[in-house]
């Protein structure tokens, strides 16, 4: 795999940077890609940028859909967390958190309606 060059992976770095702070805020139908983006900073390939470009299309496509919230169970908020120690050959440990869906992506309504 081709790694990138030093103005691309800055270019990689901060974007992702900005996407995960978008993710986290607004738009969560996107956290997942990011964070694996996230894992791929420090050695960022060309298949890791291609995999940035979609992210960015996506966004571009559904920029006009709404975050909802809605209460679950009466107010009630789920999570599920999960930790695998020393999983990799560096021995750094992963983390995970999966929360009971509660938010959904809508797109626009129709103006003309």
């Amino acid at each position: 795999m081709q790694g990138l060059e030093e103005s691309e992976k800055k270019y990689f770095h901060s974007t992702t940077a900005k996407l995960l702070y978008l993710a986290k805020r607004a738009r969560p139908d996107i956290l997942m890609v990011v964070i694996f983006l996230c894992t791929r900073v420090q050695n960022a390939t060309v298949q890791d940028r291609d995999k940035l470009d979609r992210v960015l299309g996506y966004l571009k496509w559904t920029e006009d859909y709404v975050l909802v919230l809605r209460p679950y169970v009466e107010g009630k908020i789920t999570a599920y967390v999960d930790a695998v120690y020393v999983l990799h050959s560096d021995s750094k440990s992963h983390t995970g958190v999966m929360w009971e869906r509660h938010w959904y992506m809508y797109p626009p309504r129709n103006k003309s309606a």
